[in-house]
């Protein structure tokens, strides 16, 4: 028998002289030392806790999980009320009989027409509503409207249905939701301050 092979064997026979096993011996223990190792075992617990806190916190500081919103704008219920004017007024021109023909220009224009208006309200919109998931919201609602639209027309008999137009107002509203994260996206707090200074 070798050297490390008794050492291991008078190892097991002193862990085993008690017969208690380490359940057992938990119970058994004072209540003192119970709470202390309770206590202790909590104190690591909080230390690794604000450990990979802090590691989160700067490793993904610029990412959307810690997404910096700015205040809210001084006129927010103005703005809101100037963008369910302009839905409004999109609505009626949508739904009466068409006044103004511009395909001289570009056969195109009505479908370029769709895409500007639609990425002016969506960028409107996100304005007033900062944050990623009430924009993404604002979006699906635009496409929402403008599939709307284009059952309504049908249904007038002077107006019609086009599948291209609700593509446009999709790609316009894909547009306005780009654009509201560039400095585009700040031109009512822009205004604001102006009016301020």
């Amino acid at each position: 028998m070798t050297s490390i092979t008794r050492m291991r064997k008078k190892s097991s026979q002193r862990k085993n002289t008690s017969g208690i096993s380490p359940r057992a011996a938990w119970i058994l223990a004072p209540t003192e030392c119970r709470a202390s190792s309770l206590t202790e075992w909590a104190s690591w617990q909080g230390a690794i806790k604000r450990c990979c806190d802090t590691i989160a916190a700067r490793s993904f500081s610029n990412s959307a999980m810690f997404e910096t919103i700015p205040p809210p704008l001084r006129y927010a219920k103005l703005w809101l009320a100037i963008g369910w004017l302009m839905i409004g007024y999109v609505i009626y021109e949508s739904l009466i009989p068409q006044q103004w023909d511009f395909d001289y220009i570009t056969p195109w224009w009505d479908k370029w027409s769709h895409l500007v208006i639609f990425a002016v309200l969506m960028l409107w919109f996100a304005q007033i509503y900062l944050r990623r998931r009430q924009r993404v919201w604002i979006a699906l609602s635009l496409v929402g409207l403008g599939i709307a639209i284009e059952f309504a027309q049908e249904q007038t008999g002077y107006r019609s249905f086009e599948y291209l137009d609700m593509v446009a107002d999709g790609v316009g509203a894909a547009i306005g939701y780009g654009l509201s994260w560039t400095p585009l996206g700040g031109s009512i707090r822009f205004a604001e301050n102006l009016r301020r200074s």
